[in-house]
């Protein structure tokens, strides 16, 4: 906010300065907000660690990003799948229908970071758009990942914990 504010300040006084001894002298604006160019790069840090949901019976839905990779389990699985790798891309970019790559690509959409396959034509199992929220348990504030499927639209979210236990504490709730 300051920073907006003191941007603004400068370019009227630049603005005034420029008036003021030439007379004609026109100033062209400052881009403030430039546009987003590639994919993103690395995840952002605030939805990095491993996330669990509770799925049927004693099986847990697991997520987990780091800073350039991300890997799931879903349902029966014992261990996190391998890690795929993320990759940036030029902008705009919703996947390749041709390319054999097993990477993945992320983008900010709406306050969420989506995830999917770098080919279109394969589905990403757990891939979507992921956001942190929170969420009390016992009393206090805890973090929380929520996944949708669709932006557009009624949405319907999946919820994801730090750990285990919270998954199972808000398995129906």
């Amino acid at each position: 906010m300051r920073l907006n504010k003191w941007l603004m300040i400068t370019v009227a006084a630049m603005a005034a300065t420029a008036i003021g001894t030439t007379g004609t002298e026109t100033i062209m604006p400052l881009p403030i907000m430039a546009k987003t160019k590639t994919t993103l790069t690395s995840f952002p840090k605030s939805i990095r660690g491993t996330w669990y949901q509770r799925a049927v019976g004693k099986n847990y839905h697991a997520v987990q990003f780091t800073a350039k990779k991300f890997s799931w389990r879903a349902n029966v699985a014992t261990r996190l799948g391998s890690a795929v790798k993320i990759h940036a891309h030029k902008m705009p970019f919703s996947g390749s229908k041709t390319s054999q790559h097993t990477w993945i690509y992320a983008v900010k959409k709406r306050g969420f970071t989506k995830v999917g396959y770098w080919n279109s034509t394969v589905t990403l199992e757990l891939g979507g758009y992921y956001k942190l929220a929170s969420r009390r348990y016992h009393g206090k504030k805890v973090k929380m990942l929520k996944r949708t499927t669709n932006l557009k639209g009624q949405r319907q979210y999946d919820y994801f914990y730090p750990n285990k236990k919270m998954a199972n504490y808000f398995k129906t709730k």
